[in-house]
């Protein structure tokens, strides 16, 4: 395994970690590559004390909502 793979792990598990500690929350989701890779990881650590959002804008295609 590279360095670059162990930092990687290492991060994501602070991160799991920082999640779990926080007992639950809200999660505003965009839909985007980065919302739901942070989607999928809290899903993990707080399951159903987690509750993820999407607002509905102007600013969304046709479709998207």
């Amino acid at each position: 395994m590279s360095g670059v793979d162990k930092a990687l792990l290492k991060k994501e598990a602070k991160l799991d970690r920082m999640l779990a500690d926080s007992g639950g929350g809200v999660l505003a989701f965009s839909g985007g590559v980065d919302s739901s890779y942070l989607l999928s990881r809290a899903v993990k650590a707080l399951g159903e004390r987690l509750i993820a959002v999407t607002a509905v804008t102007p600013f969304l295609p046709d479709g998207e909502e």
